[in-house]
């Protein structure tokens, strides 16, 4: 793997024809901003490891028609908010439905299409 192939894999892209993204450089916040400056600082938020309290709220939290949701614990432990972990939750269960319905019907499954 070449060097240019080695930064693109990582997530460091060398120039901004390279970007799917626009930059907003009317008010500083050029390609290398944000591949350069910023990412060299960037640091992933990391849940601690809940306690037995949390774990029993996320569960009354994050649990809907009995399937307990991770994404909703995860927002849950990591932000504290009730409500955001809840319309995860609720947005995921939504989704699922929605899925599990529209698969009811082949005219909607695609994969059954040749």
């Amino acid at each position: 793997m070449s060097q240019a192939d080695n930064s693109l894999a990582v997530g460091r892209l060398k120039v901004p024809s390279e970007s799917l993204l626009h930059y907003d450089t009317a008010n500083g916040f050029d390609f290398a901003y944000y591949n350069n400056t910023r990412s060299l600082s960037y640091s992933p938020r990391f849940v601690h490891e809940p306690d037995a309290q949390e774990r029993e709220k996320a569960k009354q939290l994050c649990t809907v028609d009995g399937d307990f949701n991770d994404a909703c614990a995860y927002d849950y432990y990591a932000t504290g908010n009730d409500a955001a972990s809840q319309v995860t939750a609720t947005t995921s269960h939504l989704y699922t439905t929605a899925q599990n319905t529209l698969g009811l019907f082949d005219t909607f499954n695609v994969m059954s299409v040749n």
